[in-house]
């Protein structure tokens, strides 16, 4: 049986069922072609959408089964799949996708072995995935599974070991041709959202209920520009897929097919686009206006009322009022505005629907929390947006500058992210955990608030500091390492302590050997009922200000310097957590 793969670009003489011969085409990114020389007329009665070749080069030990006729040009006909193997195409039941960039995404699994032990027996292993959906009424199960191949080396002089990943279906009933289609893209489009990066397929396999095995050619485009995909460069690192891989799976091919077919698909090719700014933020604002119009109906969070209702309510109100004598009082001596006016009352009490993006965002957000949104987007960069948005499709001049639009494209990508993985049942912890590895490109181009998102996370180490000292260390550029000690509240800086660890580790007569850590050298200088401990990372905070600082050292009681998050305590063995 002949391997067929969705990247081969291949001509194969055929020989069809009455007699005559043709060439069959395959070339990624086009519709398989049969082409019959000296035939100018449809290879196939109009009413058939199928047609079985048989490969003659090979003695007709390879067919070839052509369906989804797609047209015809004179002695050609354009067709959606091409099918080769031995499983029974009407009893597929299991369906296999080779993706190389998976391997890639797990392959740190295997070098951390190898770091870890050196011996290469039981080390080449990646640990199956697997999800098994629930109210399903095709999908049963879905998993990710690892094939190894060893082999000789082109100089014949060593061997190449190869491992690939596959993601596989197992079907509750048989399914359809046209149903793995398009399955392959939902699948594409999934790990183009967990990677960040577009994603594709190169080999279709097939297994009917005999476990018997063919291949499934379909027409897809080459990604030819991807980011990496290795640990730690995608947007969501595989142990964090391993953790949510059921609720993934779950979510996306049983719990929100419609979101995600009807709206959330509309992203992907957006994937692929750069360097067209306020563009790409059109398209990625008008998929966001159509998610949260869908989705302030489907909760009803839109509180506009008929007009009869509200003026049936306006009158009412109006009616209580006259009844108040209180009120009235007040209102005659013009401290308040005249409220039995209908009119007024109308103007201060209006029947606003959430129609605008804006408004939509707002109501939407603020349903679900703003815990994650906070920290990457605020109300007043949807205004720039919606600005920015109209400007772009009405072809108008854009009057901010390109960093200015990059900026707000970034903030929607992230926020169009953040819902795509919140509709794939990632939890808000987890897609605030998801920021904290920033090497990912969007990551790094998206303004996020490390405040907000350590708080959120209660990872924050946090000291109050006043004003003259917030000033003073946020303008130091000269010190690596600041000395903290705390009066009452409030942090300052111990100068002379500050000064003296620089000399020490850092000045021209350093190293001397006495200490190796910050906090020991330290510890030997303060009085006894005191302990110096070192923080990797600490925000100082005054008022609303809030800077964040690496490689402090603070002086303080031992229950206090507890409370620091991974602090590092002179004379302690451990950690804090």
């Amino acid at each position: 049986m002949t391997e067929l793969t969705l990247d081969c670009e291949k001509q194969l003489n055929v020989k069809l069922e009455d007699g005559t011969y043709g060439l069959l085409s395959l070339e990624r990114g086009r519709f398989p072609t049969l082409k019959c020389t000296n035939r100018f007329e449809p290879i196939l009665p109009h009413d058939v959408d199928e047609i079985l070749v048989h490969d003659y080069v090979s003695g007709g030990e390879s067919s070839y089964y052509l369906s989804g006729r797609h047209g015809f040009s004179y002695d050609s006909e354009l067709f959606d799949h091409v099918y080769t193997g031995s499983a029974n195409r009407d009893e597929i039941t299991q369906v296999s996708f080779l993706m190389p960039q998976l391997s890639v995404y797990f392959n740190h699994e295997i070098k951390r072995r190898f770091e870890k032990g050196g011996d290469i027996s039981a080390q080449t292993n990646i640990q199956p995935l697997s999800a098994e959906l629930v109210n399903s009424s095709s999908i049963k199960n879905v998993d990710i599974f690892q094939s190894k191949n060893l082999k000789d080396n082109a100089n014949g002089d060593g061997f190449v070991f190869t491992s690939t990943l596959n993601i596989n279906f197992t079907f509750e009933s048989p399914i359809s041709i046209e149903e793995i289609s398009r399955l392959m893209f939902k699948v594409t489009n999934l790990f183009t959202w967990l990677f960040g990066t577009p994603c594709y397929a190169t080999r279709i396999d097939l297994f009917d209920t005999s476990s018997n095995k063919g291949y499934l050619y379909v027409p897809s485009h080459k990604v030819k520009d991807t980011d990496k995909v290795s640990q730690p460069y995608p947007f969501m690192l595989s142990d964090q897929l391993r953790d949510s891989f059921q609720a993934i799976c779950q979510s996306y091919f049983v719990d929100n097919t419609f979101i995600f077919d009807q709206i959330w698909s509309k992203t992907i090719p957006l994937f692929s686009i750069k360097n067209v700014l306020e563009y790409e933020l059109m398209l990625y604002a008008s998929i966001l206006d159509k998610y949260f119009s869908y989705k302030v109906d489907q909760l009803g969070l839109d509180n506009v009322m008929l007009e009869n209702d509200h003026a049936k309510f306006i009158s009412r109100v109006t009616s209580l009022v006259k009844s108040d004598p209180l009120i009235m009082a007040t209102i005659n001596e013009g401290s308040v505005a005249n409220i039995t006016d209908e009119e007024t009352l109308k103007r201060l009490i209006p029947n606003r629907s959430t129609a605008t993006l804006n408004k939509k965002a707002k109501t939407f957000l603020r349903y679900i929390g703003k815990t994650v949104s906070d920290v990457f987007i605020n109300d007043k960069d949807f205004y720039q947006i919606k600005e920015i948005r109209d400007r772009a499709a009405h072809g108008e001049v854009e009057t901010l500058s390109a960093q200015e639009v990059y900026t707000h494209l970034n903030k929607v990508k992230m926020l169009t992210m953040y819902l795509i993985y919140k509709d794939l049942g990632i939890s808000d912890n987890s897609f605030l955990e998801l920021l904290c590895v920033p090497y990912h490109a969007l990551k790094q181009a998206c303004r996020i608030d490390s405040f907000k998102r350590d708080v959120a996370l209660n990872k924050a180490n946090i000291i109050q500091v006043d004003e003259h000292t917030f000033d003073f260390v946020k303008n130091e550029t000269g010190i690596f390492n600041f000395v903290f000690s705390r009066k009452q509240h409030t942090y300052h800086v111990n100068k002379e302590l500050t000064h003296l660890l620089k000399a020490e580790f850092f000045g021209d007569h350093s190293n001397t050997g006495k200490y190796r850590k910050l906090e020991d050298c330290l510890q030997s200088l303060i009085s006894n009922d005191k302990k110096s401990a070192y923080i990797s990372e600490c925000y100082i905070k005054s008022g609303r200000k809030t800077y964040l600082l690496r490689g402090i050292v603070v002086i303080d009681k031992l229950n206090k310097l507890q409370s620091f998050r991974g602090s590092r305590i002179a004379g302690e063995s451990h950690n804090n957590a």
